[in-house]
């Protein structure tokens, strides 16, 4: 082997020494025939391009507005039948929560409401509901606007064939 072939290999030893990945990314042969070396050949796979997790949120909105006002420390369940959708339709079913994937905000006069001061419920008229808890201190006005707003993700893997 010559003198050059040695240097060339200590430095391709010293590139990979403290880089396994680089290692794992390109394969390095060395191949004899006859006794002959042939010459350092370095394989780079290619591909076509990384795989990738698309999001596509579904988002529902319900409206509602308060027929009388209601003191504190008082529950109000609205149900399913009750609430308008974004076409002013009147809502048949209230959509479930995808498990891990999704979410829902409760707006009441336009301001986010806590979580503990709602439950909701999924379902058609006398199952769905949405029950709201007005903390003591508080009431809310007739007339006043509620909207549940739910968001629904559903990721979908695409591979590089699939773009």
């Amino acid at each position: 082997m010559s003198c050059r072939w040695v240097h060339f290999l200590s430095f391709v030893r010293r590139l990979f020494a403290n880089d396994r990945s680089f290692i794992s990314a390109y394969v390095v042969w060395n191949i004899k025939k006859g006794g002959n070396v042939v010459g350092l050949k370095i394989i780079k796979p290619v591909f076509s391009s990384a795989p990738e997790i698309v999001l596509s949120p579904t988002i529902t909105r319900f409206f509602y507005e308060l027929e009388e006002p209601i003191a504190e420390r008082t529950i109000v369940k609205i149900d399913t039948a009750k609430f308008f959708d974004d076409s002013g339709e009147t809502v048949e079913s209230l959509p479930p929560l995808n498990l891990n994937n999704s979410y829902l905000n409760v707006y009441i006069n336009g301001v986010i409401q806590m979580d503990d001061n709602f439950a909701y419920t999924a379902g058609e008229t006398g199952v769905g509901n949405l029950m709201i808890t007005v903390p003591g201190g508080s009431d809310i006005a007739k007339g006043t606007p509620i909207i549940a707003e739910v968001i629904n993700y559903d990721p979908v893997f695409k591979s590089g064939s699939d773009q």
